[in-house]
């Protein structure tokens, strides 16, 4: 970090707004509201429209997520939640080049629609055994897959 010249603060402005927000988002994701009601979708949007450092866009999102998530607890499906999220800041990288409200529209419908898929993916996968310890449905497609491409394939 460098010294901001003015006041001999360590911190810098931008430092503390990126901060501000991320506390701010884990604090919303803790106070009582709607369920998938909160605001770290609209942050990772903003985050990827907005940081001029993709790591910044990427990281604050996530680091929203895990501190909500100490608090609220982890589940199995924490993966594919946080994978959504970057997903939705990748969509707001789309909105760099320009920002219409149009654009915004279509991104913010974009990043609930694969959220949606996403999650609810990931839920009926793991509630029919896809994900399981012992391999599972995956486990088991990956374990013969050669042995179904071969017979598909006629070999």
């Amino acid at each position: 970090m460098q010294m901001n010249k003015e006041d001999g603060n360590f911190l810098h402005p931008r430092t503390l707004v990126i901060t501000g927000i991320v506390l701010g988002a884990a604090a919303l994701r803790l106070a009582p509201h709607p369920m998938n009601f909160a605001p770290i979708g609209a942050l990772a949007l903003f985050g990827g429209a907005y940081f001029s450092k993709k790591r910044e866009a990427l990281a604050i999102p996530l680091l929203s997520l895990i501190l909500g998530d100490v608090f609220t607890g982890f589940h199995q499906l924490i993966p594919f939640v946080y994978a959504s999220f970057l997903v939705s800041v990748t969509i707001g990288f789309w909105l760099r080049r320009k920002r219409s409200a149009p654009r915004i529209a279509a991104a913010t419908l974009a990043g609930a629609i694969q959220f949606f898929l996403v999650t609810n993916f990931a839920l009926w996968a793991s509630s029919i055994g896809f994900f399981s310890k012992n391999g599972g449905r995956l486990g088991r497609m990956l374990r013969c897959g050669h042995s179904v491409v071969l017979e598909y394939a006629g070999g």
